[in-house]
């Protein structure tokens, strides 16, 4: 009698599983940003790093608002942010405007991140307070006579 083989053109079926990402998060990292609603400021982030930390936050548990009139709670900005391009990107007149957010620094998230738990985000703070409530934020000038 004659083996009969399989025609070589007919692949064997592989199973492919879509990870629904619990075996791939690390025990305490897997919602450490859930209650978070955050905004990314793009200018200085950049696209690239925006859409990670985009990626990253949603898979960590946070929410992303695309616009400060969404109400975040964290206003995620770049690690070379001043108060002053803040106000003029924002077009908003003073801290007083921003006083329901906290307003950090990317490294913030980045070293969250890193460490797969949630930072305290004094460090990484944006200082608002203090400030005067113009929307311009200048070194003084001095007049020599």
């Amino acid at each position: 009698m004659e083996d009969i083989e399989t025609p070589r053109n007919k692949r064997k079926k592989t199973e492919f599983r879509h990870s629904d990402n619990s075996s791939d998060r690390e025990a305490g990292n897997s919602s450490f940003l859930q209650g978070y609603l955050i905004h990314i400021l793009e200018a200085g982030i950049g696209k690239v790093r925006s859409e990670l930390f985009r990626k990253k936050i949603i898979e960590l548990g946070g929410t992303l608002c695309s616009s400060i009139s969404d109400h975040p709670n964290v206003l995620l900005v770049d690690d070379n942010m001043t108060v002053d391009r803040l106000f003029r990107l924002l077009k908003v007149e003073g801290p007083q405007q921003l006083e329901s957010l906290v307003v950090v620094r990317s490294l913030w998230l980045s070293d969250s991140i890193k460490n797969r738990k949630l930072l305290p985000n004094k460090n990484y703070r944006l200082p608002l307070i203090g400030l005067p409530l113009s929307t311009k934020v200048n070194p003084p000038t001095f007049l020599i006579a």
